[in-house]
């Protein structure tokens, strides 16, 4: 049997976690779910700690009662308005002479783009890979195997204010559990609610819930740029500053047009935890000229998910993004490709 964890996800009103197990072949399986009244918490932010301490013990300890299962390990989604992507570069020599790269460089070279100067109040969350570059020629997705003299990768850092996540491992710490790793939460959803169509594509994700509005530029299912608006869309906070008197959703629409990627982007997909209201949308579409639609909740055959499924699609989506996250790591330990690069390696330092 593989080691038990849980994965929490706090929305506007209640917290939603579930129980996992991962399995032999670097995958998950789903043990159980349950959910409760937040307190101390809301919108994937800590309000006040200690309630917050009270409210997970109180929601791990109804999920292992429910699930049987004990566990440790706690896993949680994370959103707060400080959340910003930082965009950075690294390159490496692959050989004088040129030769194929391999796994091994593509490591070394993307460990040089992630070392971006990030100031000492943020967190980072996630460094994401957007594409390589082989002696010059970009948007590569991956080189292995090509033959290079020069590698270049371009990396995206996202990160969040250091004291969201201190107060939020604070809370689970206290509540008596090991806080063992975050996931931007819209990250997370966007993955159980985008088609496959839209990770391919170049896509705007706005997700609305509670008193947060969400919104990623993904490119073929990448982070490309994040805001986080502590307001809905649908407050007249956002016609503050909008040119046309009435225009409800003016301010918010100008400040997602401005931001790096916008011109990039080829459709809208919006969710909420409520109604998207129609306005909404007729207005966003007809301002971006994009086609714009309404995501859902997807789920996969083999779970096997409550009635209310879909409320857990935020928890399932951070279930993936660590499923993915092992996937890579076991790649990177298979004893005969670290010979073979290690080989490698040894015949560029003289050659």
């Amino acid at each position: 049997m593989g080691k038990s964890f849980a994965v929490i996800d706090v929305g506007s009103e209640e917290t939603f976690a579930l129980a996992a197990r991962w399995i032999k072949n670097g995958g998950y399986s789903v043990e159980g779910f349950h959910r409760a009244r937040s307190s101390g918490m809301s919108d994937g932010s800590v309000t006040e700690v200690y309630p917050a301490s009270d409210h997970i013990r109180s929601l791990l300890a109804g999920l292992s009662k429910k699930t049987g299962i004990s566990f440790h390990d706690v896993y949680a989604g994370i959103s707060s308005p400080s959340v910003q992507v930082f965009p950075s570069t690294g390159s490496i020599l692959i050989s004088r002479y040129g030769r194929e790269v391999s796994f091994r460089d593509i490591k070394k070279c993307v460990e040089i783009g992630s070392l971006a100067r990030i100031p000492l109040d943020r967190e980072v969350l996630h460094r994401i890979v957007m594409g390589f570059s082989v002696d010059g020629e970009r948007l590569i997705r991956d080189p292995e195997g090509l033959e290079a003299v020069k590698l270049g990768v371009e990396v995206n850092i996202a990160t969040i204010n250091v004291t969201f996540v201190r107060n939020f491992s604070k809370s689970i710490a206290q509540a008596g559990y090991i806080p063992s790793g975050f996931v931007l939460s819209p990250l997370a959803s966007s993955t159980r609610i985008l088609s496959e169509d839209d990770k391919l594509d170049r896509t705007v994700f706005i997700l609305t819930h509670g008193k947060k509005t969400e919104v990623l530029f993904l490119n073929s299912g990448n982070l490309e740029n994040c805001v986080v608006f502590d307001e809905p869309i649908a407050k007249k906070h956002f016609s503050s500053g909008a040119e046309e008197e009435g225009d409800e959703f003016g301010m918010f629409f100008k400040v997602v047009s401005s931001m790096r990627g916008w011109q990039d982007m080829r459709r809208i997909v919006v969710s909420g935890t409520r109604t998207v209201p129609e306005e909404f949308l007729q207005y966003v579409e007809k301002a971006s000229g994009m086609p714009v639609r309404v995501g859902l909740p997807l789920t996969k055959p083999f779970e096997d998910l409550p009635e209310d499924g879909a409320s857990y699609a935020a928890a399932l989506g951070v279930l993936d993004q660590l499923g993915n996250s092992k996937s890579k790591k076991r790649g990177e330990t298979n004893p005969f490709k670290r010979a073979v690069y290690k080989m490698m390696g040894t015949l560029d330092e003289y050659f």
